[in-house]
């Protein structure tokens, strides 16, 4: 085989023909390449439109949404304050998809406050309009719940970690794109023919 010589003694090689030259192309790809190989297995264009757009705004979503819940929720089922009083549903609403939604009006068994038009924050079964049920307001601006705050506040829990674990995995996976596309444009440009010799 031809060596065309050494560019820098004991350092890097030039490989013409031969098996050497086959050898010399199998070299290890950097983590860039790699990097760049499993982003394309990731799936279609769309779906890391997807991940990279729409599930941010999602778990940001949630967060508002759920965030202020979550307190007011754990605060009926293992708290002992809050107002307690009566809840009197005036809304069912149900679809297969999302269960049902019932409405109603919060009075204070004292007869010192009254919310109107707030959601029941506990189990929605056999639910009709007209029905009375034990109730305590915790302040929450949506939720009035059960005195032992139903499942809501495990659903909210789940809800949220949801939320802030893909929230942190899109940060971290952000973090990394970024350092990785600053990583290749540093790196210098060789001819195809040079490795280095290890």
């Amino acid at each position: 085989m031809t060596r065309s010589g050494d560019v820098e003694s004991g350092s890097i090689t030039r490989v013409d023909t031969g098996d050497e030259a086959s050898e010399s192309t199998a070299t290890t790809p950097s983590r860039w390449q790699r990097y760049q190989a499993w982003d394309s297995r990731v799936g279609a264009k769309g779906d890391r439109l997807i991940w990279l757009y729409l599930v941010p705004v999602i778990c940001l979503v949630l967060l508002v949404a759920v965030g202020p819940s979550v307190g007011h929720a754990y605060q009926a089922r293992f708290g002992s304050s809050g107002t307690h009083g009566m809840f009197i549903v005036t809304d069912v609403s149900c679809s297969p998809k999302s269960g049902c939604d019932v409405h109603g009006d919060f009075a204070d068994l004292q007869g010192g406050s009254e919310r109107l038009d707030v959601e029941w924050g506990g189990s929605a079964n056999d639910l009709a309009v007209g029905d009375k049920i034990v109730a305590v307001d915790t302040g929450d601006p949506l939720f009035v719940y059960p005195p032992n705050s139903g499942g809501e506040w495990l659903r909210f829990t789940i809800y949220l970690l949801l939320a802030v674990g893909l929230l942190v995995a899109w940060v971290a996976d952000m973090y990394r794109r970024v350092r990785r596309r600053r990583a290749a444009t540093s790196e210098p440009e060789l001819p195809d023919d040079v490795i280095y010799k290890r």
